[in-house]
C-alpha cells in the first residue's frame, strides 16, 4: 500500500541532501568579517559584516518543477499520509526559495517567514522575562569551557557506538552553530573554533544525539523515508523536544535559556535592524561572544548584513520548547514524537497511521521518557 508513495519520499530525500545549510549558509569569510566587526565595535565604529558564500551548484528550476508536479498530484487527496506529504512538499518548496534567494534580503526574509514564521508577542514577552530575571554575571559560563571540539568528537563517537548508530562525526572550520546534525548523510558536524564546558557536552548529547540523531534513526525504521527526512514543521518540534529533554535532565542552565531567549529577540529584530544594531541590543543582556553568535545566525544568508531582514528560524527553540511542554502538561504522550522526524501539528495523522499499522512502533525512546 505504501509503495505508491516511495517516489515522492525519495524525491524529498534527494532534495534535502541538496538543501544543506552547513554548506551553503555558512559564510566562507565568517571569522575574518566577525573579527573586523569586533575590532570596529571596540572603537565604537559602526561596521556590518559583508559575508561571502560557497556557490550553490544545484538546479533550482528542475527541483521546483518536480515539487510542483507532486503537489499538483496530491492536492485533492485527503488520507492522513496524503495530507502529511502535501504539507512536506509545500514546506520544501519554501525552503528551496530560501536557497534560491540567498543574498536577496527581501525575498530571503519573505520565504524564511513563510517557512518558519516569526515570534509572536507572547514569546517575545517570555524571552524578555527570562532576561529580566538574570544578569550577565549569571549568564556567562566561559571559564568552564575546557573541552575542544576534538575532545567532544571522541565522546560522541563512543556514544554512537553504544547506540550502534552508523554515524560520522566531523570537526569543521566554517560551521556557524556549535553543532550541526545532517540526517541525510548521517553526520554530526562540530565547530572547530568552539570550546565546550562539561555541562555543554552533557546537554548537547541529550539535545543532538538523544533527540536529533535518535529521531532520524527511528524514522529510518519506517517504510517511507519522509519519516527521517522530516515532516512539515518537524524541525520546530524537534528543537522543542531537544530543549525539553535538556529541561527534564536538569541541563537547561541559565546560560542556555538566555541564549534561546536571545535567539527569539534577534529573530524579531532582524526584520527591522542591521547586524550592528542587533548585536548592540543583545549585549545589553548577553556576553559579546554569545551576542555575535546569535546575530550571525539570524543574518546568515545575507551578504550585506547592514540590510534589514534575515533568517528567522532560531526563535523555534524556545517556541518549540513551550509547545512540547504544554503538550505534555495537557496529558499527551510524548513517546510518539520520537517515532521519527514528526511534528506536533501532525500528531493526529501520525496516530491514525499507527492505529492502521502503517507505522512500526518498534523504535527507541530515551530512558528519561520511558
Amino acid at each position: 500500500m505504501l509503495s505508491k508513495y516511495n517516489d515522492i519520499c525519495n524525491d524529498i530525500s534527494a532534495i534535502d541532501k541538496k538543501l544543506d545549510y552547513s554548506t551553503y549558509f555558512a559564510p566562507i569569510n565568517l571569522h575574518q568579517e566577525n573579527n573586523i566587526f569586533l575590532n570596529n565595535y571596540k572603537k565604537k565604529v559602526e561596521y556590518n559584516p559583508i559575508y561571502k558564500y560557497k556557490e550553490i551548484n544545484f538546479d533550482y528550476f528542475g527541483i521546483e518543477k518536480k515539487i510542483d508536479k507532486h503537489i499538483a498530484d496530491n492536492l485533492t487527496k485527503t488520507s492522513p499520509l496524503d495530507r502529511i506529504l502535501l504539507r512536506a512538499l509545500i514546506e520544501r518548496k519554501n525552503l528551496l526559495n530560501i536557497f534560491k534567494n540567498r543574498c536577496d534580503s527581501e525575498q530571503l526574509t519573505h520565504y524564511s517567514v513563510k517557512t518558519f514564521g516569526v515570534p509572536g508577542d507572547e514569546l517575545i514577552y517570555k524571552a524578555k522575562e527570562i532576561f529580566s530575571k538574570k544578569n550577565k554575571s549569571t549568564i556567562s559560563n566561559d571559564n568552564e569551557k575546557k573541552n575542544s571540539a576534538y575532545d567532544f568528537k571522541n565522546i560522541l563517537i563512543k556514544e554512537l557506538q553504544y547506540l550502534n548508530f552508523n554515524w560520522k562525526v566531523k570537526v569543521v572550520e566554517t560551521l556557524m552553530p556549535k553543532v550541526s546534525v545532517d540526517p541525510e548523510n548521517r553526520t554530526i558536524y562540530l565547530n572547530k573554533n568552539i570550546f565546550f564546558s562539561d555541562n555543554d557536552i552533557k546537554r548537547l548529547i541529550v539535545h543532538e544525539l538523544w533527540t536529533h540523531v535518535l529521531r532520524s534513526e527511528n524514522g529510518r525504521k519506517q517504510k517511507l523515508s519522509i519519516f527521517y527526512s522530516g515532516l512539515a514543521g518537524s524541525i520546530s518540534t524537534e528543537e522543542g523536544l531537544a530543549v525539553y529533554s535538556e529541561f527534564v535532565n536538569n541541563l537547561l542552565d541559565n546560560n542556555m535559556i538566555s541564549v534561546y531567549a536571545g535567539r527569539v529577540i534577534a529573530s524579531q529584530l532582524c526584520l527591522t535592524e542591521s547586524f550592528y544594531n542587533i548585536f548592540s541590543k543583545l549585549t545589553q543582556y548577553l556576553p559579546v561572544e554569545q551576542s555575535i553568535q546569535i546575530t550571525q545566525r539570524v543574518k546568515r544568508g545575507l551578504s550585506n548584513t547592514e540590510e534589514i531582514g534575515g533568517f528567522t528560524k532560531d526563535y523555534i527553540y524556545l517556541n518549540g520548547f513551550n509547545k512540547v511542554r504544554k503538550f505534555v502538561e495537557n496529558g499527551k504522550d510524548i513517546k510518539p514524537l520520537f517515532i521519527g522526524a514528526v511534528g506536533i501539528d501532525d500528531i493526529d495523522d501520525i496516530e491514525s497511521l499507527i492505529n492502521s499499522n502503517l507505522l512500526t512502533t518498534d523504535y527507541i525512546i530515551p530512558k528519561y521518557f520511558c
